[in-house]
């Protein structure tokens, strides 16, 4: 069976109008994901929590957790620490994932943008360096933190 992105992509529609259709979902993607309010995690409250969850006799659930964050999915929202609300950090990393799976790569200009309406971000500075972690994920934290001028607010 079809899912509803490979029907739009099969059906006789001009490329317009793929684009536009494709945007819409993107959006509707945005709005669920902000709504859904999910925020990352660092890995210490991470490991407290599974450890709160086997004391309290839940191991299956615990198990379910770790198998869930060591996907390639759940990890993207286990950090080393928090580098800026946790909420929009999850916003950000859910908006990439859903970039990745309708346009096939992340549109970085289009996330920040996506984010900043969302959250009324106007400190561009935090948004620039969440955008390079996301293109950059290989590259070593420190150095990115080295390389991302000091946040200042814009008015």
């Amino acid at each position: 069976m079809e899912s509803r992105h490979e029907q739009i992509q099969n059906s006789e529609i001009t490329p317009e109008q793929r684009r536009a259709l494709a945007l819409a979902d993107l959006f509707s993607r945005a709005a669920a994901a902000y709504a859904s309010g999910a925020e990352t995690i660092t890995r210490k409250e991470f490991s407290q929590y599974l450890k709160e969850l086997r004391a309290s006799r839940h191991s299956s659930e615990a198990d379910a957790y770790e198998r869930h964050a060591s996907s390639n999915v759940g990890s993207r929202f286990l950090v080393d620490r928090r580098r800026t609300d946790a909420r929009l950090e999850a916003f950000i990393e859910t908006i990439a994932l859903e970039t990745r799976t309708i346009f096939g790569k992340p549109f970085y200009s289009t996330i920040a943008t996506i984010a900043n309406v969302a959250f009324r971000e106007r400190n561009i500075y935090v948004l620039d360096a969440y955008r390079k972690r996301l293109e950059y994920p290989d590259l070593k934290r420190a150095v990115m933190d080295r390389q991302t001028p000091t946040p200042r607010r814009i008015s």
